[in-house]
């Protein structure tokens, strides 16, 4: 099991302001971002401010939907007010929201967890089998290692509503089953009349079977609010990801065939002539 994440609720006014003021310059990695110079307008918002690796965004009033998050970077939102309007995915990366109150309309989440592996095997899966008499199965292929989580970040004089968030570590991908072996060759056959066939060969090994990938590390999730905020209120995970099904080794192929015995006829004692007795 990966390790799990951080859960931290601030109540401290004093502490509240300086995130507030900070965060814009700051983010969970604690490394200074510099933002993009141009700024796109945009009828909703007073700005957008994007980078490479960050869109920031300040509004007075906004409605957070997905389709202001853009999957690759991490996310600020300051304004006054924030709704949050549908389910938010943002897998693996960080949003931080600031505002003078966060609500949250029912039945609705953020989730910054780590994204399904790439390589994932179900249990069926198989590396290929050995091909030709006495061939090894091929070894499977690893499972991927379950993606970090991202860190969460919710500061507001207020939070309606129940914060559902969860900045789960990824399940680590299952391994994929080794190839099992080809039977071997088959022995040759007899040399002469009567002889017997070779012993058949010695079948192919099975492969070995694929890593199962580790699970991903849960990530923090960050709640700073003026006014309590009721434990009932939040529902909130940050486990680390499970590891991957483990794969099983291929079979080992079964020994080949006993060669035929040597064709022809055997005669025993001196062929008698015609009307010999």
């Amino acid at each position: 099991m990966a390790a799990c994440g951080r859960v931290e609720v601030q109540l401290n006014r004093r502490q509240l302001g300086v995130l507030f003021f900070g965060a814009g310059v700051w983010i969970a990695t604690g490394r200074r971002t510099a933002f993009a110079d141009r700024v796109t307008p945009d009828d909703r918002f007073f700005s957008i401010k994007k980078t490479d690796s960050l869109v920031e965004i300040e509004a007075i009033d906004i409605s957070l939907r997905q389709d202001l998050i853009v999957g690759d970077r991490d996310t600020i939102i300051r304004a006054d007010r924030i709704e949050i309007a549908e389910n938010i995915s943002c897998a693996g990366r960080n949003i931080v929201l600031l505002a003078r109150q966060i609500e949250f309309l029912t039945d609705v989440s953020i989730t910054a967890s780590g994204a399904v592996p790439t390589n994932d095997f179900r249990p069926e899966e198989r590396a290929r089998d050995g091909q030709t008499p006495g061939e090894d199965g091929t070894a499977g292929a690893a499972g991927s290692n379950g993606a970090h989580a991202g860190n969460v970040t919710l500061i507001a004089d207020e939070v309606i509503g129940v914060a559902k968030i969860a900045a789960m570590g990824g399940n680590g991908g299952g391994g994929q089953n080794g190839g099992n072996g080809a039977r071997g060759p088959t022995g040759s056959t007899g040399g002469s009349p009567g002889a017997s066939g070779g012993a058949g060969g010695v079948g192919g090994k099975g492969g070995l079977a694929g890593a199962a990938g580790s699970g991903g590390a849960g990530g923090t999730v960050t709640i700073a609010t003026k006014t309590r905020l009721p434990m009932d209120r939040t529902i909130v995970a940050v486990n680390g990801g499970a590891p991957g099904a483990s794969a099983q080794h291929g079979a080992p192929g079964g020994g080949g065939l006993g060669g035929a015995g040597g064709e022809g006829d055997v005669r025993v004692g001196r062929e008698c002539e015609p009307g010999v007795r």
